[in-house]
């Protein structure tokens, strides 16, 4: 199973090479948490490690990742596939 065809991947790359001051990656799943079991790219290890391949190949600058579902909101800030911090709301 795959979220992306070949034709949207080689979208992407070409993408990935224009000049960009900004680059929006919008997903209805989690891109950064990698967990398996809800609606996460855990569930996708493959195309997780590819998306992050693609943006290292490519040197792509000022990418934000928007992703998420309503039950778990949080901000992460990810540093070359690291993450270094999360900013999780609190409920109520």
């Amino acid at each position: 199973m795959t979220l992306l065809g070949e034709s949207q991947w080689r979208w992407l790359e070409e993408q990935s090479h224009k000049p960009a001051e900004i680059r929006l990656d919008c997903s209805g799943t989690q891109i950064v948490n990698d967990t398996k079991g809800m609606q996460e790219r855990g569930n996708f290890p493959h195309e997780r490690t590819k998306l992050f391949e693609l943006i290292q190949k490519t040197d792509a600058q000022g990418i934000v990742l928007l992703s998420g579902t309503f039950t778990t909101p949080k901000c992460q800030k990810l540093m070359r596939g690291r993450n270094r911090s999360t900013i999780s709301p609190r409920a109520g």
